[in-house]
């Protein structure tokens, strides 16, 4: 599976304060957005972006709380070793009043295999954590094997007002599906997209059906392009790549995963 950067090209460009010429080290700077966000993931110990997918379990009689292992955004169901659905009364997703769940704690007790079924991942505001694109599928409908999305103005504003709306590296969602926009070409208003992305699956949507767009934690995204630009600044020191700045690691101490045992 491609894991997912936290901060596009576009804006690492921006950053940077290149022209919109200045296209000479766009591969370089993909590569260096991936780096950068993949040591993100490692010094917090934990990944931003949601990945559906299951977790298996084995309890016995005697367990009260079962670890995750891994954060829990949004729970879908959980079924025992035959397949069959847990009474959700059995059990509670903990912390109970916030997000992402930790653990599974047990009202009645369990035996077995279970496997647990979700979206998994951290974000500090997982209800806010898609935004509106303001736009929609405008292709009649756009197949489960289409990688070309009509959009009615890829280059608009968004619900948040930034501009243009659609940029490659972004992941996207419509319907349950995510699709991972690697061109936007705003003359034809198409965006070239990877369906089924992320553990779900490339399904046929409808005309007008809404384009949400994923928003990492601010506090990463932030981090990710002063990172990349950090590593971009030093791509001619090579063999003598001085130590990661410490202001990085202060500003994801809050964001890092508890270690137990």
């Amino acid at each position: 599976m491609r894991m997912n950067e936290y901060a596009t090209l576009g804006e690492l460009r921006e950053y940077l304060g290149l022209g919109e010429a200045d296209t000479d080290d766009d591969v370089l700077l993909k590569r260096l957005l991936r780096n950068a966000s993949r040591i993100v993931d490692a010094v917090c110990g934990r990944h931003f972006y949601p990945l559906r997918g299951q977790r298996s379990y084995t309890v016995s009689g005697d367990d009260e709380v079962t670890l995750l292992g891994a954060d829990l955004l949004e729970a879908e169901s959980l079924t025992d070793a035959n397949g069959a659905e847990v009474n959700s009364e059995s059990y509670c997703l903990c912390p109970l009043n916030s997000l992402p769940k930790g653990w599974i704690a047990w009202v009645w007790p369990q035996v077995g295999e279970l496997t647990l079924t979700g979206i998994w991942g951290y974000h500090d505001d997982w209800p806010n954590a898609w935004g509106d694109s303001n736009d929609s599928v405008q292709d009649d409908p756009l197949t489960a094997d289409s990688t070309v999305v009509s959009v009615s103005d890829a280059d608009g504003e968004d619900s948040d007002g930034v501009s243009p709306r659609f940029r490659a590296g972004q992941l996207i969602r419509v319907g349950t599906e995510y699709m991972a926009v690697l061109e936007v070409d705003a003359t034809a208003n198409t965006l070239t997209v990877r369906r089924g992305v992320n553990g779900t699956v490339a399904s046929q949507h409808a005309k007008g059906s809404a384009i949400s767009i994923y928003r990492p934690p601010e506090p990463i995204a932030q981090v990710t392009i002063w990172l990349a630009a950090w590593l971009y600044r030093q791509r001619d020191s090579i063999g003598q790549m001085p130590p990661l700045p410490e202001g990085i690691f202060d500003t994801l101490s809050p964001l890092q995963r508890l270690r137990l045992g």
